[in-house]
C-alpha cells in the first residue's frame, strides 16, 4: 500500500463531492478527461505535495469538477487539487449514478491488454469477436455473462480467473478448473453449478491460479466480471452493451431484453460482488 508523508489525504468524499457537484457543464478549462502533457503545472503541484506519487504517476487528466485532476498511477486512480493541495482517495459520481473513476480505470487499463498472456487464458470458442474475461467462479453475475457468451458462436473468449476472497469456495474451483485435462469444459460445468453442492473431483494443482491473478493485478482488477468486448472496456455482466459491441444478435436472444440488473451496467453503483480483494 503506498504511504504518504507528506500533503494532506481525504478518504470516501467523492460520491458526495461527485453527487453534489457534476449537475452541470464541467467548468474546466481543459476537455474532460483528455490528458494533460506530462510536463503540466498540475504535475508540478504534485511533485510539491506528494512527491512519491508524482514519482509513480503515469498520466493526468481534467475531470468535470473544477481544479479536480485523475492521477493515475500503477496503484491506481487518485484526484488532485493543485489549488490546496488536497488528494482524495475514493470513487468519483456523477448525479445520473455513473461511476466516473470506474470509467476512467477502463480506459487507463484498456492500454495495458497487449501485455495479457492470453495464452495461458482458458480459451472458448473461434470467432470473430475477442472476449477477455476476468470472472470469479461464484460470482452469480459473472455466471448470467459467461452464460449470455456460451449461447454466442461469433466469439473468441480468452477466460481468466480471480476469485475474490468474498466467495470461499471460488479459489478452490478456479485451481480446479485450471488444473483440469479440459479447462474450457471444467469452466463451463462449474459455472453451471454443477459442484455448488456437491465436492469437486480430486486433482493435482498445477499453479496455473497465481498467472490469473498476476494477469488481473497487472490491469488492478477490482471487481468481477470485468471485460474487454473487441477492445471496448465493460464492467458487468450488461448483455445490452455487449451486443452493441459484437453488432449481430444471436437468434436465441430471449425477448430482446437485456437480462441485467441497473447495478451492473458499466459505469454504475458497485454489484454485491465488486469488492475488493
Amino acid at each position: 500500500m503506498l504511504k504518504i508523508t507528506s500533503g494532506r489525504v481525504l478518504f470516501g468524499a467523492l460520491a458526495l463531492l461527485g453527487s453534489l457537484i457534476l449537475t452541470g457543464p464541467a467548468a474546466n478549462a481543459e476537455e474532460t478527461f483528455s490528458p494533460l502533457p506530462k510536463d503540466n503545472q498540475v504535475a508540478e503541484a504534485l511533485k510539491k505535495f506528494f512527491p512519491q506519487v508524482a514519482e509513480m504517476a503515469e498520466e493526468y487528466r481534467a475531470t468535470p469538477v473544477a481544479g479536480l485532476y485523475e492521477v493515475y498511477t500503477p496503484k491506481g486512480l487518485l484526484y488532485f487539487f493543485p489549488a490546496s493541495g488536497h488528494i482524495i482517495a475514493g470513487q468519483l459520481m456523477d448525479s445520473k449514478g455513473n461511476n466516473l473513476t470506474k470509467e476512467s480505470v477502463g480506459r487507463a487499463v484498456t492500454k495495458k491488454l497487449d501485455t495479457l498472456p492470453l495464452d495461458q487464458a482458458i480459451k472458448i470458442g473461434s470467432g470473430k469477436n475477442q472476449v477477455i474475461e476476468f470472472t470469479d467462479p461464484d460470482c452469480p453475475y459473472c455466471r448470467q455473462g459467461s452464460a449470455f457468451f456460451a449461447k454466442r458462436k461469433d466469439v473468441t473468449r480468452y477466460v481468466f480467473l480471480f476469485p475474490l476472497k468474498m466467495h470461499p469456495k471460488a479459489e478452490e474451483k478456479a485451481r480446479y478448473i485450471l488444473s483440469s485435462a479440459n479447462p474450457a469444459k471444467a469452466y463451463e460445468e462449474v459455472m453451471a453449478g454443477k459442484y455448488d453442492a456437491t465436492p469437486l473431483p480430486a486433482f493435482k494443482d498445477n499453479g496455473k491460479l497465481s498467472i490469473h491473478l498476476a494477469a488481473g493485478n497487472s490491469l488492478s482488477i477490482r471487481s468481477t466480471p470485468t471485460y474487454w468486448v473487441n477492445g471496448e472496456f465493460v464492467s458487468g455482466a450488461n448483455t445490452e452493451t455487449f451486443e452493441k459491441l459484437l453488432g449481430d444478435k444471436p437468434t436465441n436472444k430471449t425477448n430482446g431484453q437485456a437480462q441485467t440488473k441497473p447495478s451492473d451496467q458499466p459505469g454504475k453503483y458497485a454489484r454485491p460482488d465488486a469488492k475488493t480483494k
